[in-house]
């Protein structure tokens, strides 16, 4: 493997890291869990050509901030993804949102896992309060997205509770918890007891963003070779369905749809890879407010964002199934110069967003 860029240097190969990358994917909507599943990251980690090893999001043409890594997470992803939330607000949103209550007592006996602390710049989740016989709060294990990546860690209740009053973190409770979906164990995730799952790749060939990974109509798609044993890859559904092995075999203008491809030899077939390729549709008029109209077949609008250049939120505007039924939604413009305008749609292998439009404002 190479080294994964990293915000601060890189994750060096070789070197065993625990969590996901840190990484603000904003620019393109790839955060891990909640626009990408484990299975396309892990299967991208695999991938040595991959898009984990070959881009670096701050780079061009990206032009991202607070990013490197091209699949990652930061600290309100995290926690919208824990909570499974319908997008990826900025931390300093979590106070404002009518779904979280500011808990009465601010004091550690008062947390329970999922209780959110927030204070501006920053968010992270309580996983776990471990109390003695007399109910007195010991530990506090807390999901948090800082630094280098994402992961779980525990510390004494005395250090917990000396960070909150140093750093001025308020504590609140996300209302709707309850119907947060049941946890289901993941082969690549090891949480708490479990145990690590051996999981067998495939080792013939993925594509650059992993297995079951999602494509914009018009982006190449790239599919990463590496066992010469077989003589063509054969893409299902595709215009063309053979292609002579190289190390990475780049195909364009694929019809949006579920594509199944594998290596043969005309006697063997691989283990197979699937991708997606979407055509999301959006346009926008300006009449006082922005009249956003959007359309994906097989994609479901999700939220619209606007945004500046390297994807930094300015406003994130939920859409509920009635605005995704008529196929728009009206919002207010902002009040700035320049700024751009996407849709994310939900997609079968993660999400997509739409080339982002360039807004003025009048």
């Amino acid at each position: 493997m190479l080294d994964i860029p990293g915000n601060s240097g890189v994750y060096p190969a070789g070197i065993e890291v625990l969590g996901i990358p840190y990484s603000s994917t904003k620019q393109i909507d790839k955060y891990v869990g909640l626009d990408v599943s484990f299975h396309t990251f892990m299967t991208a980690v695999h991938n040595p050509r991959s898009v984990l090893y070959t881009e670096n999001l701050s780079d061009a043409p990206y032009f991202g901030s607070n990013c490197a890594s091209y699949y990652g997470t930061v600290c309100s992803s995290a926690v919208a993804y824990a909570l499974n939330l319908d997008a990826p607000f900025s931390s300093s949103s979590y106070p404002t949102l009518t779904c979280f209550y500011k808990i009465p007592n601010q004091n550690l006996e008062s947390l329970e896992p999922g209780d959110v602390l927030q204070r501006p710049g920053h968010v992270f989740m309580v996983y776990k309060v471990d109390k003695n016989d007399r109910g007195t709060v010991t530990n506090v294990s807390c999901f948090e997205a800082a630094s280098r990546s994402a992961r779980i860690s525990t510390t004494s209740a005395n250090s917990f509770m000396e960070r909150l009053e140093r750093e001025g973190y308020v504590a609140y409770r996300y209302d709707e918890i309850d119907d947060v979906n049941q946890y289901e164990s993941s082969p690549y995730v090891a949480v708490g007891s479990e145990s690590v799952s051996v999981v067998k790749y495939n080792d013939s060939l993925c594509p650059n963003r992993g297995d079951k990974s999602v494509y914009r109509a018009g982006e190449p798609v790239v599919i990463n070779i590496f066992d010469d044993s077989y003589t063509s890859l054969i893409v299902e559904g595709a215009e063309v369905f053979s292609f002579k092995i190289d190390d990475d075999i780049k195909i364009d203008n694929l019809l949006p749809g579920l594509y199944e491809a594998y290596l043969t030899d005309g006697i063997r077939k691989s283990s197979p890879i699937s991708f997606f390729v979407a055509e999301p549709k959006v346009t926008v008029e300006n009449n006082g407010q922005l009249h956003v109209a959007f359309s994906c077949e097989q994609g479901t609008p999700s939220y619209c964002v606007l945004c500046e250049r390297d994807g930094s939120f300015k406003a994130i505007h939920v859409i509920s199934g009635e605005d995704a039924e008529q196929g728009y939604i009206d919002i207010d413009p902002l009040d700035i110069g320049s700024y751009y305008c996407k849709v994310v749609f939900d997609t079968p292998y993660g999400t997509v967003i739409n080339e982002p439009i360039e807004l003025s404002h009048i």
